[in-house]
């Protein structure tokens, strides 16, 4: 299911397009079902949660979209959850996150997905994108949050 404007959806291509926080690990073999090889693994040495998001210039305010993709919890108690979401992005970063997100701690791969309508105003200089967000650094344990198979595509009418 990629989408036209989103770029290396299944990260075969490793971050290709993508933007990291500077702590986000990169990838594992682990890929979700039918998604390729490998899937992003979010780990942060962080006390808060690390981030990779695209942005997507090409989406309009006013534009229904769906989104979604594979999530997994690789451990099982996260204080910030593993989540997937459209966003307000710069290049620089992600400024706001909109809702509905998706969110999972399954520790197997799960599918979400979810209609967004675009109705947030755009500040000059910014674009919609999906940011991916999970993984938080507790004590010396690390929980971990892996992404697969992300799509963003319009909703068209019937």
């Amino acid at each position: 299911m990629a989408s036209a404007q989103l770029v290396n959806w299944s990260f075969e291509e490793g971050l290709n397009a993508w933007e990291p926080t500077p702590w986000v690990s990169s990838l594992v073999a682990d890929a979700a079902p039918d998604q390729g090889t490998t899937c992003l693994q979010i780990s942060s040495e962080q006390w808060f949660p690390a981030t990779v998001f695209q942005p997507l210039p090409g989406l309009v305010q006013g534009e229904i979209i769906r989104f979604g993709g594979w999530i997994k919890s690789v451990n099982s108690w996260f204080q910030e959850q593993p989540r997937m979401a459209i966003c307000i992005c710069t290049n620089a970063g992600v400024l706001q996150p909109l809702e509905p997100s998706l969110a999972s701690t399954a520790p197997q791969w799960a599918f979400l997905e979810d209609t967004i309508d675009l109705t947030s105003p755009l500040p000059p200089g910014t674009s919609y994108g999906i940011c991916v967000s999970g993984s938080i650094h507790a004590a010396s344990t690390v929980f971990d949050a892996r992404f697969d198979g992300i799509f963003v595509e319009p909703v068209i009418a019937l």
